[in-house]
């Protein structure tokens, strides 16, 4: 099996930048902005240390990718929200299912209240 901070991994730029993306959302999420280190997010990400630095200089430049993420994807969401054909209300209903789904709760949602199932604003502690 090969390491994943292996040189010679067949992982390619793009999909290892995602990779170190997707950990520093997982830490930040736990531990925001200021507990958080890059040698946290290396960790999560299953490289080392100084890999991280050759993707990202920092961990508030990994801060402001995310942010312009979660800003790109809710701007798309509501663009998508004004194609349903349902009223007002079930057109919010779906763009908050959409954005505290699986792919886009850590965006938004604490993670103490991740877990809040009741309703989509059952918890309105925000990360960002």
């Amino acid at each position: 099996m090969k390491r994943v901070n292996d040189p010679k991994s067949d992982i390619s730029l793009e999909e290892r930048r995602e990779q170190i993306i997707k950990a520093a959302l997982i830490v930040f999420a736990k531990r925001g902005i200021g507990g958080t280190k890059m040698s946290m997010i290396a960790s999560e990400a299953g490289i080392s240390h100084g890999l991280s630095y050759r993707y990202f200089s920092s961990k508030e430049e990994l801060f402001t990718v995310l942010v312009q993420k979660a800003i790109d994807q809710a701007q798309a969401a509501i663009r998508n929200v004004s194609h349903l054909s349902c009223s007002p209300k079930e057109q919010i209903r779906a763009f908050t299912q959409q954005m505290l789904d699986e792919n886009h709760k850590h965006f938004y949602v604490d993670p103490a209240c991740a877990n809040v199932q009741s309703t989509a604003i059952g918890c309105k502690r925000l990360i960002i």
